[in-house]
């Protein structure tokens, strides 16, 4: 029998503390000093049939030491780790598949007690054995890591158990019976293969064969995590809150008795007609659920099992936000990508997949590099930023909301797993263009709950449809001649599994879409784009100077708003708006307002503005030319219904003017023709 818990955000395996023996036990931290060492603990042997330079085979060291490119596990002290990706890794320069089958094998152990377990934390991603292109592994499916188990000294082996892939970027801990080996003395072998593929492989630490106490208990997971979509909630409402544990202990468990608190009141629940055998896992939910009010309220839960050995992993807390509204979340996806780059077709056809499955509520940014290699479309400073992100590795690479690395054949997973994130703010985005030559923009931002810390504002402009006859455009492609499989972009007309010439698409054949082409200020907004301080349901305001855009197809250029807590390294983008740069768009964010029309327009002395709420209140009237400089502003007290006002223009120039009509409610953006 065996049992898998996942060490999910917690980056916390299952102790040791309190269980009945331990007869053996190894964490390697003796095997080490920092740097990565070969050299297995006493009485461990070690075997691989790798033979390229340099030799992969098992290792032990820390993640700043064992860590590759492309194979990362987190920080978990010392472990064993068979580094596949060093048959690959950039810093080897050694590109070829190599087969690698390695064994560490522990000394012998002796007299296994009854009802002992093993137990061991790992990091494990159980990957598809492909080639750095795409093509599958003559050899296995999938990259294997299994436990053997030797009652002959090492002669001959059984397979105890194949270690699982991990779900999420965690270490895991797996437990194991040894019921069969009670009085036995063994052996246990460890085996990697990667399937003649690289850019994986395993790890594992904190060895223990035990015999479990027969009563314990921890609680595993608490529902909704801390800043998931269902931690938050309109004012008012009501969460449930649920919670997993898993039986520690040798005896099943029938029933416990699961609390919360919220520091006043204090709730708890009985869960009835369960038997949860050892490592087995139960999901249960409170009867009471929260009444959340406006803000943050901080949760502490806990769990108790009558005879239970004590423990530390009992107690699990999250936090529940009452919002003044739920804010409609657009994710940004930024795509890191370049000419020179031969892989950097998948990232194409991903990002203009995307477009094509999800035209609105996601905003596409492609980030040419100039880092790696020359593009001509680079813009330094966003390309810079994104390839300092974290965890960045290589190209292609996607950042969704930077949050999550991933490369561009998850896209759609990313968009699953981040598109119901909450937006924390409502955002609007009205651009004034000086015909074709320059472009300013009014940003608003309507926070959902109190916010307090740095945020700031980013305006990013992208063009679609980027061609040009220069030889620094052709995009080197090494899917040419279909080797890698197919890949072909209907969005753009291109195939890149076609053949051509010394693998580069022609300049004439290539067409770019949301390349990016500004980026206001800074990779994390401007600084002082928005106050330290901000109430949820105030409207904030802020104003992009006038940007040149003589260089581009102004017909071709979205505008991208991004909202970024720049507290984090990189920042973490928490909402977008996106809108095409025309003169005459608008864009609408108050439920409010039914309508407003503004005439005449174009408007010479003065214009009338015609406002039609659903609910009277005050409301602001502010005009901005197109260098984003307010002009003008007006305030009025209006009622339900038809509201008509006249706005002078006598003192403006000649110009386009975007017209901001502002309430408690939220915003609504028009434009006005100012001609004399």
């Amino acid at each position: 029998m065996k049992k898998t818990i996942l060490s999910l955000a917690f980056g916390l395996c299952i102790s040791m503390a309190g269980v009945a023996q331990v007869p053996f036990s190894q964490n390697f931290s003796g095997t080490t000093t920092g740097a990565i060492t070969s050299t297995p603990p006493s009485g461990w042997t070690s075997t691989t049939t790798a033979s390229v330079s340099p030799v992969i085979k098992w290792t032990f060291g820390d993640s700043a030491t064992e860590s590759s490119t492309y194979f990362t596990p987190p920080s978990h002290g010392i472990f064993a780790m068979l580094n596949s990706d060093s048959a690959g890794d950039a810093t080897t320069s050694v590109y070829t598949q190599v087969l690698c089958d390695a064994w560490l094998n522990t000394p012998v152990i002796t007299g296994i007690p009854t009802g002992a377990y093993l137990s061991f934390d790992y990091y494990f991603e159980h990957a598809s054995c492909i080639t750095y292109g795409g093509n599958p592994s003559p050899s296995l499916p999938y990259e294997i890591f299994v436990v053997h188990v030797s009652t002959d000294g090492g002669s001959t082996w059984a397979v105890l158990d194949s270690v699982p892939g991990i779900t999420t970027n965690a270490w895991a801990t797996q437990h194991v019976s040894l019921a069969a080996y009670a009085g036995m003395n063994i052996m246990l072998g460890f085996e990697y293969n990667n399937g003649s593929t690289w850019m994986n492989g395993a790890a594992f630490t904190n060895l223990n064969v035990y015999v479990p106490p027969t009563n314990s208990i921890e609680y595993y997971t608490i529902s909704p995590v801390l800043g998931t979509p269902a931690s938050y909630t309109v004012a008012g409402d009501n969460i449930s809150i649920s919670g997993q544990v898993v039986n520690l202990g040798s005896s099943p468990i029938t029933t416990f008795t699961a609390v919360y608190t919220d520091g006043t009141n204090t709730y708890s629940t009985i869960p009835t007609g369960l038997n949860i055998a050892a490592y087995d896992t139960a999901s249960f939910t409170f009867a009471n659920a929260y009444n959340v009010a406006l803000g943050s309220h901080p949760i502490k839960s806990w769990v108790m099992l009558a005879g239970a050995t004590p423990a530390s992993d009992d107690t699990l807390n999250t936090t529940l936000v009452g919002a003044a509204f739920l804010p409609t979340h657009q994710l940004t996806i930024e795509e890191a990508g370049g000419c020179w780059c031969g892989y950097c077709p998948r990232g194409i056809v991903y990002m203009d997949s995307m477009r094509v499955i999800h035209p609105s509520g996601v905003s596409l940014i492609s980030v040419h590099d100039n880092t790696s290699g020359a593009d001509p479309m680079a813009v330094s400073v966003y390309d810079n930023g994104l390839v300092a992100l974290p965890g960045f590795t290589g190209f292609p690479t996607i950042a969704v909301d930077r949050k999550e690395l991933l490369d561009p054949m998850q896209i759609f997973q990313g968009y699953s797993d981040h598109a119901s994130d909450f937006g924390f703010a409502d955002l609007s985005l009205t651009t004034v263009s000086n015909g074709t030559t320059s472009i300013s923009a009014v940003a608003s931002v309507t926070p959902a709950v109190n916010l307090s810390g740095t945020y700031q504002l980013a305006l990013v402009l992208t063009e679609d449809d980027v061609q040009n006859t220069a030889s620094t455009y052709e995009q080197h492609d090494y899917y040419s001649g279909g080797s890698l499989g197919p890949l072909s972009d209907g969005t753009i007309g291109v195939n890149f599994a076609a053949v051509y010439t010394n693998s580069f698409v022609p300049q004439g054949s290539m067409k770019y879409n949301h390349v990016a082409r500004y980026i206001s200020s800074s990779f994390t907004g401007v600084s002082g784009s928005l106050p330290g301080s901000m109430t949820a349901g105030t409207t904030y305001t802020y104003s992009f100077g006038s940007t040149s855009m003589t260089a581009w197809n102004s017909n071709n250029l979205r505008a991208v708003l991004l909202l970024i807590d720049a507290s984090v390294p990189g920042g973490v983008i928490l909402n977008s708006v996106s809108t095409n740069m025309d003169l005459t768009s608008i864009a609408k964010n108050n439920t409010n307002i039914l309508a407003v029309n503004v005439f005449p327009n174009p408007a010479s002395s003065s214009f009338n503005m015609d406002v039609n709420l659903t609910k009277g209140e005050k409301t602001d009237i502010t005009l901005y030319n197109v260098m984003g400089q307010q002009v003008s502003t007006h305030s009025y007290s209006f009622s339900p219904g038809e509201n008509i006002v006249n706005i002078p223009t006598d003192q403006l120039s000649n110009g386009m003017y975007m017209v901001l009509v502002s309430s408690p409610s939220g915003i609504y953006q028009t434009k006005v023709n100012v001609i004399k």
